[in-house]
């Protein structure tokens, strides 16, 4: 496109000004103006703007006052042929009928070009526009803030979700997940309230960071189990495959690393005491709530208790603290509560009573409550360390 255009300003240049000059004058030859009208036939789909230019050159010429219009078509070629006409009857008549023809011929010809001028504008218009639009375009900050979506699991309920990297996390009952819906940055940042096990999709350059309370847990891909229940008074990471590395978080947002895990371990954190500890497992046993198994490893029954509560929904209380120390170990697939409550009566010195439901003033009803006791008969002697 650019190639014709310039090919079409070297033809007009090429146009012997002079010879214009005097056909605007009508001081030209039969030859000179047939060389014009020529010109104008075949050049009426050239550059208008250059055309103009020149024709406003000779307006000027004529010492009119009045300011030429800018590109105004039609309007600009009679007003210029009215004034050409009023100088020409000033300085002499016209009695000679082979210059009265050229100069109606002329104005044929200027009155065909005037009619098509759209043609070159819409030409020239679309050029500006492709040229504009090839330009680079400067570069800008276009990084902006994450937008955060947020997402809880029912108690009572297990759920499924992917992330925008193609991570897949399993949100166990009553945990929340925060996440960005496209990760940007350097790293990929969630943040979870309660347990949740990570299948994170490998990047070396992007590390995948789970975020709950003042730790975090950095991955770069790897399967791994966080349980971090703000009501619970352990935060445990269980790794299954790859590397994690557990950071602390202090107050003014810095980071240092505390502890990298190997497969097959357990990290076990206590904020009251600000203690860490950390053993070799069998991930399976703590990632198999996923699946449908309720897994208790020598659990103390406080921390038994509140699993049980958002297993199946329901308050549970003690009679006697020291109840919350006793440990158990049970795996537990499809039984209901009151088999559960059972078979747990069988192998620890505990009894239960299960009170209904109550139906509560504004119509909707309250949890279903378990009272746990100590059997008769039988004293508690329990270690209270980190129950």
């Amino acid at each position: 496109m650019e190639v014709l255009i310039i090919i079409k300003l070297v033809r007009m240049m090429q146009m012997n000004e002079e010879i214009f000059e005097r056909v605007l004058l009508n001081q030209c030859t039969e030859e000179e103006l047939k060389t014009v009208a020529s010109w104008l036939k075949n050049e009426q789909r050239s550059i208008e703007k250059k055309r103009w230019i020149w024709l406003k050159k000779y307006w000027n010429r004529l010492d009119i006052k009045d300011e030429i219009p800018e590109l105004s078509g039609t309007s600009l070629l009679d007003r210029t042929h009215h004034q050409m006409n009023l100088r020409i009857n000033t300085t002499r008549k016209l009695s000679d009928e082979s210059i009265e023809k050229p100069i109606i011929r002329l104005r044929k010809y200027l009155t065909r070009a005037a009619a098509i001028l759209f043609i070159p504008l819409l030409l020239a218009s679309m050029l500006y526009y492709l040229q504009q639009s090839q330009k680079p375009v400067p570069e800008r900050n276009t990084e902006q803030k994450p937008i955060y979506q947020q997402i809880t699991s029912p108690i009572g309920n297990k759920t499924r979700l992917e992330l925008s990297d193609g991570s897949v996390v399993w949100l166990n009952h009553g945990s929340s997940l925060r996440f960005p819906l496209q990760f940007t940055g350097k790293k990929r940042m969630v943040h979870l309230e309660g347990e949740a096990y990570f299948e994170v999709e490998s990047n070396a350059s992007i590390p995948f960071i789970v975020r709950a309370g003042d730790l975090q847990f950095m991955a770069i891909g790897t399967k791994f189990n966080i349980m971090a229940y703000q009501n619970e008074d352990i935060v445990e990471a269980t790794l299954q495959s790859g590397k994690i590395t557990l950071q602390k978080v202090f107050q003014d947002q810095s980071v240092k690393g505390i502890l990298t895990l190997a497969p097959n371990q357990q990290a076990r954190y206590f904020p009251k005491e600000k203690q860490l500890e950390y053993y070799d497992v069998d991930p399976d046993n703590y990632i198999s709530w996923k699946d449908g198994k309720l897994v208790m490893i020598n659990d103390p029954f406080s921390r038994i208790a509140r699993k049980l509560e958002r297993w199946y929904n329901v308050k549970i209380d003690f009679t006697q603290e020291e109840i919350g120390y006793i440990r158990y170990s049970g795996t537990f697939t499809d039984e209901t509560l009151p088999q559960v409550l059972e078979l747990m009566k069988l192998a620890a010195p505990i009894d239960y009573t299960i009170y209904p439901r109550e139906k509560k003033p504004d119509g909707t009803y309250s949890l279903l409550r378990v009272l746990i006791s100590i059997k008769n008969g039988y004293k508690i002697s329990v270690n209270t360390k980190n129950p």
